[in-house]
This record gives structure tokens, sequence and C-alpha cells, in this order.
């Protein structure tokens, strides 16, 4: 009978605990407010948390390209995210790689499911504490005096808050010049992981790729762009330390499975995207640019 007991007391607890939780981070109001995001070169890197001398040599070639602003697309730290702010994988796989680019440049991340497996929340207590992160909660807006950029968690474990805020929000975003949607699922992939089913497509669809002209993705572990609509594209840049092999598809219209970034830069007052891959001399090699229209 005692063992029963406790075993109730546990679960009460466990439940309090969640749902204080839920209070604490899923009424999301976070707005970040900048200057213009290109007057520099924007970097976008994704799936580099191993740790290893891949994670580093990407790192050490995106540092080359002065972005100020830098988009990571989640898988922070694999395989399980972090325990606390004292878990030696911050700064293994996140802190020691991108040394030299918490310096010079500004990292907003995203929280990829491998992130969320232990406790996502250090992620935001590390935001506090580094002026060069920039993760305020799971889900908020970079506004920018020249365009916005929506950060989402694919992830959905805070769907139902997720939707109200991201409804509250694209009320808004008709005062941006330009909207980009950042989350860690891609709606469509030439990748491994495939499209995407189930909640994450609904979600995707109600809210995301509607209201963006494109929409920035990792989790497939290559570099790709692919068309969704007449009025859509999707870019995934997740070969930040790893690969997976891929294949064409009738929406692909680039895809390499080559370890690598991806560069969006303002010329003549036109959107380039740019993808970037290692070579065998181990530094950036352009290999494909588009005018995003």
């Amino acid at each position: 009978m005692a063992k029963s007991k406790n075993i109730l007391i546990t679960f009460i607890l466990i439940t309090i605990s969640s749902c204080n939780l839920l209070k604490d981070y899923s009424n999301i109001e976070d707005e970040v407010f900048l200057e213009n995001l290109f007057d520099s070169k924007v970097c976008i890197i994704g799936d580099t948390g191993t740790g290893s001398s891949d994670q580093h040599l990407v790192a050490k070639e995106l540092a080359k390209e002065k972005c100020k602003n830098i988009i990571h697309t989640g898988d922070i730290i694999y395989p399980k995210g972090l325990k606390s702010l004292e878990d030696p994988k911050l700064k293994l796989n996140f802190l020691d790689p991108f040394e030299i680019s918490l310096t010079e440049s500004r990292i907003f991340l995203t929280l990829g499911n491998h992130d969320h497996k232990r406790n996502p929340n250090v992620f935001i207590e590390l935001a506090k504490n580094h002026e060069n992160i920039i993760f305020p909660n799971y889900f908020y807006l970079a506004r920018f005096q020249d365009a916005c950029l929506v950060f989402i968690d694919t992830n959905l474990n805070y769907r139902g808050n997720q939707e109200k805020w991201i409804k509250r929000k694209l009320n808004e975003l008709i005062n941006c010049s330009t909207t980009f949607m950042i989350g860690h699922h891609p709606y469509i992939s030439s990748g491994a992981h495939g499209n995407s089913s189930g909640l994450v497509k609904d979600f995707l669809e109600a809210f995301v790729i509607k209201h963006t002209p494109l929409y920035i993705s990792g989790h497939d572990h290559q570099l790709s762009y692919e068309r969704i609509s007449d009025t859509s594209k999707q870019l995934i840049s997740g070969a930040g330390a790893k690969l997976r092999p891929s294949k064409k598809t009738p929406a692909t219209i680039f895809v390499k499975s080559d370890l690598g970034y991806v560069v969006l830069e303002k010329i003549n007052g036109k959107i380039n995207v740019v993808f970037k891959i290692i070579n065998f001399n181990k530094e950036s090699e352009e290999v494909y640019r588009e005018i995003l229209e």
C-alpha cells in the first residue's frame, strides 16, 4: 500500500512539474528588434551537433563568410541535447566549433528533434548568458528594419500555444517587407526523411508555407532547394556535420549531399540564395545560386 502511495505522489509531482513548464514557456510573446538584416550576408547552417572534425571544418569555413547573422536550423547537440549548462557537450559540440562565429556574429537558434530529448530549456538559459546567441524561446519573431524572421518549433511540443501565437503574428507580418520562416523539419524533401506527414504537415500547411516566399529548414543532412508552389520555395541546410543520401524529386531545383551551408545576400535589391559545399581542398565552394523571386 505504501509503495502504491509513493507511486501516486511521484506521478502527481511530475504532473505538476509538467504543468509549470507549460505555463512558463508556452505563452510566448517574444520579439527581437534589430537593424537591417541584409547589411551583410546571412548564413544558414544546420544539423551540426556532432563535435566531429567535419563539424569543425564546416564551422571554420562558415566563419570566413563574415556573416553578421547566422541561422541555425536545429539539431545543435547530438544525440540527446543538453542536461544543463554544465553539460560537457555544450562546449564540445557547439561553443568550441563556433568559437569564431560566436565572437563576430549573432547565431539565431532553432531546436531540432535531438535538442528536445533532454532539457531544451537549457538553450533558453544559454541565450540569456551569451549576447550573440539569440533564442528567447521555442518560437519567436526577429523583426529587422528590412525583413522579419519567424522561428517556429516543428517538434510541436507546445502546439496549441504556438498556433495561437503564430495566428497573432501572421496578422502583423503584413508590415514586413520580406518574411522568412524557419523550422527544423522540412515540408517537402529530397532527402532520407522525405516529405512531412501528420501533425507537422498540417501545421506547416496551415501556418507557414502560404505565408512566406522562403521556408528554411534542416533535419535532412543535405543542401537542397525545393519548389513548394509558384509563390513559395524551401531550402534545406542540414549538412553542417554529417550526410545522408538524397535524390531528385519533381520538386527538386537543386540538391547536394556534401558538407556545407547556405548564404543569403542582397545584390542590386535582389536576394540571392547561394549554396556552398566544402570541396576536396577543404575550402568552401559555390555550387548553385539563384535569385529569390
